[in-house]
């Protein structure tokens, strides 16, 4: 037991004199650089995670903009409906196409007004899968 206690004093010795010969210097360099790094992975996935929301803000608001102008569109075609209908003294031929297409344009949930961003989501849906 009393080795023991001696190997304990050696260690004791030597931990007191290379602490101030100055090698616990590089712990605490080493835990300063592990915190900045530790806060720079911190600020970068805040960063991200806002480019994130950002970019899912933006998303919105073309599908928003998206269905209100295919239903801009819906009721532009049931007007043009009106005025072809006097225009042509009452022929109502041109209603059985405009009318439902209207129709489904402005009730519709499903995108039915090719465009741009019509195509985009659908390359991205075809990504996913």
């Amino acid at each position: 037991m009393n080795g023991g206690t001696s190997a304990r004093k050696v260690i004791d010795i030597i931990d007191s004199q290379s602490y101030e010969a100055g090698y616990a210097a590089g712990y605490s360099e080493a835990e300063a650089i592990s915190f900045d790094e530790g806060y720079q992975a911190c600020r970068l996935d805040y960063k991200k995670r806002a480019r994130e929301r950002k970019q899912l803000k933006i998303r919105k608001k073309r599908r928003l903009l998206y269905f209100l102008k295919q239903k801009v569109i819906g009721v532009f075609l049931l007007v043009l409906t009106i005025f072809v209908l006097k225009l042509l003294e009452g022929d109502a031929t041109v209603a059985l196409f405009t009318v439902p297409l209207g129709l489904t344009l402005i009730f519709s949930r499903e995108k039915w007004w090719m465009d741009s961003y019509y195509f985009e989501t659908r390359r991205e849906e075809r990504r996913k899968e």
